[in-house]
């Protein structure tokens, strides 16, 4: 699935700024409670080509960077604010805090220096994506898409060989169709189909020409003990923060 923006954590190490101090800010994160205050500095920084404003937080009272938010400023008629001058007031030099929206969150469950998971968000901070490292090995096996907030699909390498090879769709937040690449050739060659009972039927295509040639319905499947493909899930502590 690509390394993608989870190696860019590397160019954060900058960001991650040590305890205590006179922060600019003074935006504290209330999820520490130690002597090491979880206090950071704004710092504009560019990402994929656009500048952001970053918060790094230390979530567990370590004294490192474990959380990045980055915001961009828009303003009042909601157009987008582009430049790092746009984000500074021009009277005083400081960071300005109004009309920011959250437009992505980084985390380091693992505490390794590397961003584990990325969490995207809309124009009106409605979560639309979000991409998992869940073997540590910075490389994404799991990816989620959203929308107006709402799980809609979910793709999956299961084999950790860095190629996609399951893909879920919902509706309702329930699955109602699962796609494999059973044989890892990059081609889809399985569909499993849901109704209110579960597994409804499974379409198969046997002579990679990306057609169904045989299905199995609902007293096939039970007979035969076929099962839907499963692979990696979120890693626990990766939801919002």
């Amino acid at each position: 699935m690509g390394r993608s923006s989870l190696i860019v954590a590397a160019a954060l190490a900058g960001v991650s700024a040590g305890c205590g101090g006179n922060q600019e800010t003074g935006e504290a994160d209330a999820a520490s409670t130690s002597a090491c205050q979880a206090l950071r500095n704004a710092v504009v920084l560019p990402v994929d080509g656009f500048d952001y404003l970053v918060y790094p937080r230390d979530t567990n009272g370590d004294c490192a960077t474990d959380l990045w938010r980055l915001y961009d400023v828009v303003d009042d008629d909601g157009n987008v604010l582009i430049g790092a001058a746009a984000y500074r007031d021009p009277a005083n030099s400081r960071i300005v805090h109004s009309n920011r929206r959250i437009r992505q969150q980084w985390l380091d469950l693992n505490l390794d220096g590397y961003v584990d998971v990325v969490r995207y968000y809309d124009a009106l901070e409605r979560l639309e994506r979000v991409e998992y490292d869940t073997n540590y090995d910075q490389n994404i096996d799991l990816s989620e898409t959203y929308a107006e907030g709402r799980l809609v699909s979910r793709s999956v390498d299961t084999q950790g060989d860095d190629t996609t090879d399951v893909f879920r769709y919902y509706r309702d937040q329930e699955v109602f169709r699962i796609e494999v690449d059973t044989d890892g050739d990059g081609v889809k060659d399985a569909w499993h189909f849901y109704d209110s009972d579960g597994l409804a039927r499974i379409g198969r295509d046997t002579d990679g020409d990306g057609d169904i040639d045989t299905w199995e319905r609902r007293s096939m499947v039970r007979t035969s003990g076929s099962a839907s493909p499963d692979g990696p899930t979120a890693p626990e502590g990766s939801g919002d923060e």
